[in-house]
């Protein structure tokens, strides 16, 4: 760190004293984007941890057996450094339903993300049984990003094929 101090005295009767980092920033910087539109988008926060709809991290109610994709635009959003993916798995998913997820598309892997750059990444969500499933995301690049970039998704597994009840107190032996 540098200081560097301005009498300006005169003027304001005080002394100003600034701070200037010498230290450059070497790494490029992600951003999980909802849209490839560079003007309308939600972002979704480092670390978040909690999905919402706009930032389609919420999958919703969704029948068992079916499944919602969601696409995440991974944008470099450093204007001149690269962010780069190593041979080891980047992008994974944990967390207490992690099964009820899928990463259909992958990327990643010895892959180098250029300022500006967009890669994609589409998660599904198929519930194998009721009840709400949460997940978390983990963006591990090998270099020019912090890491790891997580955010949660969840989504809520709904029965859509109704119950049936049989009275059998009837007596009577018909169905």
């Amino acid at each position: 760190m540098k200081y560097f101090t301005l009498d300006k005295s005169i003027l304001l009767g005080f002394i100003i004293t600034l701070l200037f980092s010498t230290t450059a920033i070497s790494q490029g910087i992600l951003e999980v984007r909802t849209s490839y539109s560079s003007t309308s988008y939600n972002v979704v926060p480092n670390g978040d941890t909690t999905p919402s709809v706009a930032e389609k991290t919420d999958y919703g109610d969704l029948s068992l057996g079916a499944v919602k994709s969601t696409t995440f635009y991974l944008k470099n959003i450093h204007p001149t450094n690269s962010i780069v993916f190593g041979s080891s798995p980047t992008v994974s998913i944990s967390g207490p339903n992690a099964s009820e997820f899928n990463l259909t598309i992958i990327p990643f892997t010895g892959y180098t993300v250029a300022p500006g750059g967009y890669p994609n990444l589409r998660i599904d969500f198929n519930p194998t049984s009721v009840g709400l499933k949460q997940a978390t995301i983990s963006v591990n690049p090998t270099s020019g990003t912090p890491s790891p970039y997580t955010f949660d998704i969840q989504g809520n597994g709904i029965n859509t094929y109704g119950t049936i009840e049989v009275n059998t107190s009837s007596g009577t032996g018909e169905w």
